[in-house]
């Protein structure tokens, strides 16, 4: 019999059928594609697991790049930038808006923003290349000024080693190497920077 409260509603608990079979099923399989995904297991079994879990996590934004950490860190710091080129000649730069100066709120809110940055001018996003460069272009456009080429670019500065010397860790970027790579240029016809 099913317990009912007093304006004769059945409880959630009493709930039964295909319905909370699915629920239940779609819950289990969840945790399990996150918690398959964050385990540090060695190859190949990290890339079956991957390869089974990642297009699902990937689809619904719960992908997570544990890579910041061991056994391989990143070591280079990149940052997205873009040469904007007017109707006039003039040529101005873009820069991605950063995290320097956000609080701890502000940063993590922004953390997609920065993860999506980071992975735009690796070759297998190709396809967002001419939108990201559209998008910039719509910046300028809403300025009041006409841009005509946009030029994605990828900056790299390396990531000292641990127990790197101090001036090789310290603020002053001159004893790090930096690049700087064009990696995609769109040509914007006059009056379609969207």
């Amino acid at each position: 019999m099913n317990a009912r409260d007093k304006s004769g509603a059945v409880g959630a608990s009493d709930v039964r059928g295909p319905g909370r079979l699915a629920v239940g099923a779609f819950v289990a399989w969840h945790v399990i594609a996150i918690v398959c995904a964050g385990l540090a297991l060695p190859e190949p079994a990290r890339g079956w697991l991957v390869s089974a879990v990642g297009p699902y996590l990937r689809a619904t934004g719960c992908w997570e790049v544990w890579d910041m950490f061991a056994p391989n860190p990143p070591v280079v710091n990149t940052r997205l930038s873009a040469r904007v080129t007017l109707a006039s000649g003039e040529v101005r730069l873009w820069r991605f808006p950063g995290l320097e100066g956000l609080s701890m709120a502000q940063r993590t809110l922004r953390q997609l923003d920065r993860q999506w940055s980071d992975r735009l001018s690796r070759p297998e996003n190709a396809a967002a290349w001419p939108d990201a460069a559209r998008y910039i272009g719509r910046l300028h456009e809403r300025q009041g000024l006409a841009p005509r080429r946009v030029e994605l670019i990828r900056e790299q500065v390396d990531i000292p080693p641990m127990g790197a010397p101090r001036e090789q860790r310290g603020r002053g970027r001159s004893a790090r190497t930096r690049r700087e790579v064009c990696f995609f240029t769109l040509e914007l016809p006059a009056g379609e920077g969207s």
